[in-house]
């Protein structure tokens, strides 16, 4: 007999199902499945954070793609980048 449960009308197979690892490293700093995150407060967020990538000319005149935020998440009043 398989271990399963119905969550919202879905089964799902709780053998594999497995608690996030959250550790606060400092006031501004913590580690979620041992990926670390910087927290950073509404008005301090860098400037990445408005787009995926973007594309610039450089000095020389070749365009470089800078690549923006892709994870994140919102924990106690700040906003943490990986």
């Amino acid at each position: 007999m398989k271990c399963a449960s119905t969550l919202y009308g879905y089964r799902v197979n709780v053998k594999n199902v497995q608690m996030n690892k959250f550790k606060q490293v400092n006031k501004t700093r913590v580690r979620l499945n041992g990926k670390s995150y910087k927290g950073y407060m509404l008005g301090d967020l860098p400037p990445t954070f408005a787009y995926r990538s973007c594309e610039d000319i450089d000095e020389h005149g070749e365009v470089v793609e800078t690549p923006g935020v892709k994870a994140w998440f919102n924990h106690k009043g700040l906003t943490y980048i990986g």
